[in-house]
């Protein structure tokens, strides 16, 4: 399931960090972050929820935010 979330993720070498964990993760099929987007908006088709991203994202010291339509 597609989701988006706000980011702390910032730049390319952010974007490099967080891949290390994302692409080795079974219940992530895809991802990526709009750097231009002030609010760092990641795209993530994944099982995982939030919860269970932040615990993912925060072992290379990230986090996400659901974006509130």
């Amino acid at each position: 399931m597609s989701k988006t979330y706000k980011s702390n993720i910032k730049c390319g070498a952010c974007v490099n960090t967080v891949s290390s964990v994302l692409d080795n993760n079974d219940k992530v099929k895809s991802w990526k972050v709009d750097l231009e987007n002030p609010d760092r908006i990641l795209d993530i088709d994944t099982d995982l929820n939030q919860e269970e991203l932040n615990d993912l994202l925060g072992k290379v010291g990230y986090a996400v935010e659901e974006v509130k339509s």
